[in-house]
């Protein structure tokens, strides 16, 4: 078999070589895509994490808030249904007292109640004029009213105390769903850091193999 002549054989290197320079250029403008893709993606993970901070720190101080306003209202409430006890029991103490009250403080007691006319001790009980009759009628009339206000206004209060609860529950709730969002973003972000460190090393070993085959048809 004859041997190659020279002049072919500077050729055959000729084309390996420029092989090898486009492999290696082609190699290097892969590495340089993903190096610009890579840090795209960093510039917008760092951007996504400043933002999460800042959310987190206006959420922090907004469950602040949201707190103390709710710790001031289940205290207002508190007071209030303290009073309505303290009501109740003053009344129960007034009620025990008229019944031992003699008829004329009895009379000018009632007469202070329901002021409009006058009532007048008898020996049987007492003698009531029109006005003062009237007076009387309208104070009990408010009597039953004013007992199912009461009940009312303390389901009010307890309606609003779970309100408040189950408000306070839904934004803790939102709260730690922005935050699984957050962690999830994180998880994603490191998994596409990953695969771009995966894709370049692939790239990197893809070029050591080239080039060592072109350096050996080169030595050859």
């Amino acid at each position: 078999m004859a041997a190659e002549s020279p002049v072919m054989l500077t050729l055959t290197k000729h084309h390996v070589i420029l092989y090898v320079v486009a492999i290696i250029l082609a190699l290097v403008g892969v590495y340089l895509i993903e190096a610009r893709i890579a840090d795209h993606a960093q510039s917008q993970a760092d951007a996504a994490k400043a933002q999460a901070l800042v959310i987190a720190d206006q959420n922090q101080k907004f469950q602040q808030q949201v707190a103390q306003q709710v710790q001031q209202l289940v205290l207002q409430n508190s007071q209030l249904q303290l009073a309505n006890q303290a009501l109740n029991t003053l009344l129960a103490k007034q009620q025990q007292k008229d019944s031992t009250l003699p008829p004329n403080q009895l009379a000018e007691r009632m007469v202070t109640l329901a002021p409009g006319g006058s009532i007048t001790v008898t020996a049987n009980g007492y003698l009531v004029d029109q006005p003062e009759a009237v007076a009387l009628a309208q104070t009990l009339e408010a009597v039953p009213a004013l007992k199912e206000e009461n009940s009312n206004l303390t389901t009010i209060i307890a309606n609003n105390l779970k309100n408040l609860d189950l408000e306070k529950q839904s934004h803790i709730s939102d709260v730690n769903s922005l935050n699984t969002i957050i962690a999830a973003d994180k998880v994603e972000l490191k998994a596409v850091k990953a695969q771009c460190r995966k894709s370049k090393l692939k790239w990197f070993g893809i070029g050591v193999v080239v080039g060592f085959i072109g350096r050996h048809f080169v030595g050859f």
